[in-house]
């Protein structure tokens, strides 16, 4: 076999993509050893072995293969279509292997598929392994983050830009995230479509050229659009989708702009195209944020990150980077496509990209390591991709379809093939229709459910007039196709009228029929009832009679029991009211024994109380003394230790002051010495510095000579002259050179003399302030001593004084201890008393206790036999009248009871009756109902053909109202269009009238300031002069200054004013400028 290279086969690590759990279970089960390993022994080792691995890849054994080569892993256990290896041998992918050759036999690779799908077992004895790898396991998102107001067109333009014969290929489509609403890029302008009627609902101008790329916002409040003129112009700009109004623009290439994209809260947006740079601006000033250089060629496609954190970017040579937003700092190279990167897509939660390419694959790829999770082959080329809300992948391709996937890459739906290749596709906010568009520019709006229910649209609507024309012909098409509908359904109404009456006339028949049969039924059994009702209540009533005989006999035997029972509880009431007496009268003994002590008590308690009061007087007095005693010794002590203290610093400053006294002359005399050395020094530098002027002068005056000389002997024409000049010229030389040294020496003396001089000028500073020094100290000691004696002597007076009041406070201390021991005993001695008195109380009371206890519980007992005696008397009063009632009772109940019976036997005939009248009622129902329901059936066909009539009506009737609004509408706004340039040009120049006026205030206010600031300049000028002056014109300065004042508190009102002019004035201008350009963009647009 040909010798091959896998060089670039395995350029890129693949990830692992779960595969259906489910797996035939008739599949061999294949393993490496002997099924797999003689297929590459015959085809592929001579190139991929241990010893020359092609590519870094080595197949000859189990371990080399699942390590895989220079590019990574070229195995996924149980999944083949995103295992490289089998796509090179099935030539799904390039290079294709064999190189040069036709792929291997069906046979053979059925048997590398089922045995990669099967787990890749390395022998008979091997279990499946675990899958290894990132996976691409995916909830679908819920609509989290919906807006509260959903965003669609209300006030934009209908007015397309250009009309063309034919539309341009579909550069550019996107939808709204929550909105029914597309946009279509078409020449020099964008439309929106709704997407649930096709209609147009407005358009946007791009004058700059054809947008190539068109983006919602996140909230689907915004549209951007990017793109230009090729080799001329690329931009991006953001319209507000409500009012159409274009908000700014950023970026200015030299080329169109292809891929672009803002960030989740439009603060940036990203721009790229042919020149290779992917360059990121700030919305809000327009300002370039940075150039990301790593592409190698055209940029086709930008995606940020729905969280708004990464920005993904394609080329035409297959580069897939991935930035960091914030930063654009690179995070990932994605490798893995050979051919142009023609898109990208991010799913709902930023965690997985989609990548479409010219190489006809569609890649997955995870944010973490940037594994590749799953590479489907989509197209013979794709060129668009879009990931949905709930993780279905849409995407186009040059063999002219629109395909569905599911999250994992299987195949959903192909839709309907255009004519030319498809270019463009996006799904609809809730994923229930996919927008396409080819390389004609058809459009196309289908039904997932249903591609046959598919509304085709134009990227280049018709003009406005085309459009009321078209709208007014729907209008009369509409109109008519009403009035048939409303004929059919006056038909339908006849019908089902007079089938309702006869139905009605039925069902009334058949009411009346039953009303008598329940009537007779209801006859029937009341006069059933009521026989076994008077049976009942005669029963009934027997029994009360039979219940009245024995409450007459239990009434009689009540009253004589309560008879009995009054008689003895009246002389039960009488002893008790015997033995309460006799305790009362032994109670107020008592209590007269018990007031005699509490009166005997009193003197004694009071006794007792004074002799606490004085004793609690004497004891804080000697508390008192005892204190100030003790504050008088402390005081003592304190004012000794201070005079101990005072006396040392006096002793120290008198040392100090005489040690000063004595070393003070010697000082003075180093001063004198010092003036002496500096006044000698002085002198000295007066003598030398004449000596070095007078050297100095000698000194040039030789030097002069010198010159003097050498210049004749230049002029000196005979030899004999020169020779003379030369002995003279030699004399002046040596006498210059004596010179100079005189003068160097008298140099180095006169530098020694200012030497001398500063050591002398130190040294009689230094001397000098020690002097000072010495003397400061010694006022400060001889202060000192004055304090410390001054203090000294008022200590010990203090001292003295405390001393006699600590022997007074003893003193009287001693006094208060004997005057307190005669107090206490006299309280001691009541308290004993008082005691006695108290225990003779107590034994009283506690006697009073059981008295009064006594009372309460015979007078209890007094109370309830009054009581029971009142209470069995009620009894006999009550029962006496109750059996007079209970007889007569009696008698009424047999009167009654004899009634019933009479009335009961009469009841059997009335049933009879009644018996035959439902005989009769019963046999004509039957015969009504049918009737009924052939009337039934007749108004339902009826009904339902007229509900059938009306809904198909009012269908009609709104879409008349639709059409006919939506017409009204196209008529308006073609009134307001055509005057909108001039309302503009009238605002613009409204705008800048008022921004002239206000200007011109402004410089008259302006002019104004300048002239008090010349008044101001000349006041000042006068100011000056007057200062000069001050103590004779002071009244003059002061009035001078008050109106100066004044006029500067006017110059800044004034320049406060100019401000506020100056500032309205810029506002003014603003607006006139913002007027302008929207007029001036208008026109650029429409070219009116």
């Amino acid at each position: 076999m040909k010798r091959i290279s896998f060089l670039l086969l395995f350029a890129s690590s693949l990830g692992t993509l779960h595969a259906a759990d489910e797996k035939p279970t008739d599949k061999p089960k294949l393993n490496y050893i002997d099924h797999v390993l003689p297929i590459f022994r015959q085809n592929c080792l001579k190139c991929h072995n241990a010893n020359d691995a092609k590519g870094g890849l080595a197949i000859d054994s189990y371990a080399a293969l699942m390590e895989g080569g220079g590019g990574g892993e070229v195995v996924f256990d149980g999944d083949s279509g995103s295992s490289r290896l089998y796509q090179v041998m099935t030539h799904e992918d390039t290079p294709v292997m064999p190189p040069n050759s036709e792929p291997l036999p069906k046979e053979q690779l059925d048997i590398i598929k089922n045995w990669i799908d099967g787990g890749v077992l390395e022998n008979s004895g091997s279990k499946a392994k675990k899958k290894k790898g990132a996976s691409l396991s995916f909830t679908a998102m819920d609509a989290g983050g919906k807006p509260d107001v959903i965003t669609m067109p209300e006030s934009v333009w209908r007015v397309p830009v250009i009309t063309t014969q034919r539309s341009a290929a579909a550069s550019a489509i996107a939808t709204s995230p929550w909105a029914p609403l597309m946009a279509v890029g078409g020449q020099r302008q964008i439309s929106l479509y709704n997407t649930d009627t096709g209609q147009l609902e407005g358009v946007l101008p791009f004058p700059e050229g054809v947008p190539q790329t068109i983006r919602f916002s996140v909230d689907g409040a915004y549209l951007m659009v990017a793109g230009g003129t090729h080799s001329s112009l690329g931009v991006a700009a953001v319209y507000d989708v409500k009012t159409g109004d274009r908000l700014f623009r950023v970026g200015d290439e030299l080329d169109t702009a292809f891929g672009a994209d803002m960030n989740d809260n439009m603060s940036r947006i990203a721009l790229g195209g042919p020149e290779k740079m992917l360059r990121i601006f700030d919305t809000s000033t327009g300002e370039k944020l940075f150039d990301l250089k790593k592409h190698t060629d055209w940029i086709y496609c930008v995606d940020y990150s729905p969280d708004g954190i990464l920005i993904a970017s394609g080329d035409r040579a297959g580069g897939l980077h991935v930035w960091e937003a914030d930063t654009g700092r690179l995070y990932l190279d994605l490798i893995g496509h050979t051919a142009a990167v023609r898109g990208v897509s991010w799913r709902a939660d930023s965690n997985v990209l989609s990548s479409c390419s010219e190489d006809g694959t569609v890649k997955l790829w995870e944010m973490t390591e940037g594994k590749q999770l799953k590479s489907f082959k989509a197209h013979d080329s794709v060129t668009g991709v879009m990931m949905a809300k709930d993780g279905q992948i849409a995407t186009s391709g040059k063999d002219r379809t629109i395909k569905l996937w599911d999250a994992n890459g299987g195949a959903v739906a192909t839709l309907p093939a255009f004519g030319e290749p498809a270019l463009e596709v996006a799904m609809t906010h809730d994923g229930k229709k996919i927008v396409g568009g080819d390389w004609s520019g058809r459009t196309v709006i289908w039904s997932v459910a249903d591609p046959k229910q598919a509304i085709e649209i134009t990227p280049d609507p018709p003009s406005l007039e085309q459009q009321q024309s078209a709208q007014a012909a729907k209008v009369a098409e509409l109109q008519k196709a009403l009035a048939g509908l409303e004929a059919k359904q006056a038909e339908a109404q006849k019908s089902a009228d007079g089938s309702k009456a006869a139905h009605d006339a039925a069902v009334a028949k058949l009411a009346a029929t039953k009303a008598a049969l329940a009537k007779a039924t209801a006859d029937k059994a009341a006069a059933e009832k009521l026989a076994a009702e008077l049976t009942a209540q005669k029963d009934a009533e027997t029994k009360l009679l039979e219940a009245a005989k024995q409450k007459v006999a239990a009434l009689t035997k009540q009253m004589q029991d309560a008879s009995t029972q009054m008689q003895a509880s009246s002389k039960a009431m009488t002893d008790a009211t015997a033995r309460r007496e006799a305790a009362r009268k032994e109670n107020q003994t008592v209590a007269a024994a018990i007031a005699k002590l509490a009166a005997d008590m009193a003197a004694p308690t009071q006794a007792k109380a004074a002799t606490e009061a004085k004793l609690a007087a004497l004891t804080k007095l000697q508390a008192d003394a005892a204190a100030a005693e003790k504050n008088a010794a402390d005081l003592q002590s304190k004012t000794e230790a201070e005079i101990k203290a005072t006396e040392a610093k006096l002793a120290e400053a008198t040392k100090q002051v005489t040690d000063l006294t004595a070393a003070i002359p010697a000082a003075t005399q180093a001063v004198e010495a010092a003036k002496g050395a500096q006044k000698k020094a002085t002198d000295q530098i007066t003598d030398f510095s004449a000596k070095v002027a007078a050297a100095q002068t000698d000194l040039d005056a030789k030097n002069t000579a010198v010159v003097a000389l050498q210049k004749q002997i230049a002029e000196a024409k005979d030899d004999a002259e020169k020779k003379t000049l030369n002995e003279q010229l030699t004399e002046a030389q040596a006498a210059a050179k004596a010179a100079t040294d005189a003068k160097a020496a008298l140099d180095q003396q006169l530098a020694a003399a200012n030497t001398a001089k500063a050591a002398a000028d130190k040294q009689l500073t230094d001397a000098s302030a020690k002097v000072a020094t010495m003397e400061q100290q010694k006022a400060d000691s001889t202060a000192v001593m004055a304090a410390s004696q001054k203090q000294i002597a008022d200590l010990a007076g203090k001292r003295d004084a405390a001393k006699t009041e600590r022997e007074k406070q003893a003193a009287a201390s001693a006094k208060h201890a004997t005057e307190i021991a005669a107090v206490t005993k006299t309280r001691q001695e009541a308290e004993a008393l008082l005691a006695t008195m108290a225990k003779q109380t107590a034994d009283l009371t506690a006697k009073q206790k059981v008295l009064i206890e006594t009372d309460g519980k015979e007078e209890a007992a007094r109370v309830a036999a009054e009581a029971k005696v009142a209470e069995m008397k009620k009894s006999v009063d009550t029962v006496t009248p109750m059996i007079a009632a209970a007889k007569e009772a009696e008698a009424a109940l047999t009167a009654k009871v004899a009634e019933l019976a009479k009335k009961a036997a009469a009841q059997p005939a009335e049933v009879a009756k009644f018996a035959a009248a439902i005989q009769q009622n019963t046999a004509q129902v039957p015969v009504i109902e049918k009737q009924i329901a052939d009337a039934k059936t007749a108004l339902d066909a009826a009904t339902a053909g007229l509900a059938t009539a009306k809904t198909e009506t009012e269908g009609a009737r709104a879409n008349v109202a639709t059409a006919q609004q939506r017409l009204e509408g196209l008529k308006t706004e073609f009134v307001a269009f055509q005057g909108t340039a001039a309302k503009l040009a009238e605002a613009q120049a409204a705008a800048e009238a008022e921004a002239e006026a206000k200007r011109k205030a402004m410089e008259a206010e302006a002019a104004a300031a300048e002239k008090v600031a010349a008044s101001m300049a000349a006041r000042d000028a006068q100011l000056k002069q007057l200062e000069e002056n001050m103590k004779k014109l002071q009244a003059q300065l002061a009035e001078m200054q008050k109106a100066q004042a004044a006029e500067q508190e006017n110059l800044s009102t004034i320049k406060t004013k100019v401000g506020e002019l100056e500032a309205a004035a810029d506002e003014a201008l603003s607006e006139a400028e913002a007027k302008k350009e929207k007029a001036e963009f208008f026109k650029s647009a429409y070219g009116t």
